[in-house]
């Protein structure tokens, strides 16, 4: 992957002599065989793939908790007091369970400076702590080894279930839509 990171940095800045990473792989390994020249531009492409995923997931998530942090916000301060994380979750509360004190407790974790309120920072690491089970792999259609075939029968992953004591990431995301669906509560 460094090979291909440096390849490209080069092709961006106009100095690279190779026009294709096919060939710069051919000039770094000239004594390859044809088939371990494809296993390798495979390799490096399915990564490559795989990282463009992450990246555009991890993005698309970002939106979402901005987006969420900007509903929360009610009075459209760049920062969401405890009132209004309180009152804004515990609408949702029929989904996660949360009692008004647990949001509170998890608000005050939170906020770290002791302000009185979180910041789109504060939040977005609030939002990130709260996943149990990041996903390793973005994109479920990427398949990590491309040329062998998946598990017809894969044993069933245990799905983290939450307490009532905590909630996570997906709950806080599930209820995005419902806040910006019912509006906000004055």
């Amino acid at each position: 992957m460094q090979l291909l990171r440096h390849f490209s940095q080069q092709h961006e800045d106009g100095v690279c002599g190779v026009a294709t990473f096919k060939e710069l792989i051919k000039l770094e390994y000239p004594k390859a065989f044809p088939d371990e020249l494809r296993a390798m531009l495979e390799f490096v492409t399915m990564l490559n793939a795989y990282e463009e995923a992450a990246a555009t997931e991890a993005k698309v998530k970002q939106q979402q908790v901005e987006q969420l942090f900007r509903a929360i916000d009610a009075d459209a301060s760049g920062c969401i007091d405890e009132g209004e994380f309180v009152r804004e979750l515990e609408r949702a509360s029929e989904q996660h369970g949360l009692s008004a004190e647990a949001l509170v407790r998890l608000f005050r974790s939170k906020d770290v400076d002791g302000s009185g309120t979180l910041d789109m920072q504060e939040f977005v690491e609030l939002v990130h702590d709260t996943n149990p089970n990041p996903n390793p792999n973005p994109n479920p259609n990427l398949h990590p080894y491309p040329n062998t075939k998946p598990n017809p029968n894969p044993s069933p992953s245990p799905s983290p279930t939450p307490t009532p004591n905590q909630v996570h990431e997906s709950d806080l995301l599930n209820h995005r839509e419902q806040i910006l669906l019912h509006g906000r509560v004055g």
